[in-house]
């Protein structure tokens, strides 16, 4: 007969004890490795909304018949930036929208371009951040005559 010595320190009886009872899987796996914070990687905070202003134009009205029913358009009004860019033509929701056209831009001043007493009139405007510019049909009426930005038709 055989015998078998075995010679335990008390650190590897204990592992061995909890391992036996289960409260300490024994495993054959690799040990795991403590993961540490990347402070390679940006912060992340909280987003901040870039600045920006509210546009509110009441373009010129005018009615149209549809099957003999009048229907309400307002004249859609052309956008430039202060470099005399156009930025787009805009309206505020097609046929029988009676409300203003709608633009939401980042601070900055603009020129708004709309056809308006049979001819083309323009207004300048700055938007600031947070706020509403309204730019109401009674001044397009009256504003200077439009002189497109050079290099735009």
């Amino acid at each position: 007969m055989t015998k078998f010595h075995f010679s335990l320190t008390a650190k590897s009886a204990g592992i061995l004890l909890m391992g036996t009872l289960g409260l300490f899987p024994i495993s054959a796996a690799a040990p795991a490795h403590a993961v540490f914070w990347d402070t390679r990687q940006a912060e992340i905070g909280p987003q901040v909304p870039p600045p920006q202003g509210v546009l509110e134009v009441y373009s010129e009205r005018y009615v149209v018949e549809d099957e003999g029913v009048p229907v309400i358009h307002r004249r859609p009004i052309r956008l430039y930036n202060a470099q005399g860019q156009l930025l787009g033509t805009y309206t505020n929701g097609g046929a029988g929208q009676e409300g203003p056209i709608h633009l939401d831009l980042p601070p900055g001043h603009y020129l708004v371009a709309t056809r308006s007493n049979w001819a083309w009139r323009e207004v300048p405007v700055d938007v600031e951040d947070g706020r509403e510019t309204v730019v109401p049909s009674t001044l397009l009426k009256q504003a200077a005559l439009f002189s497109p930005p050079v290099g735009t038709k």
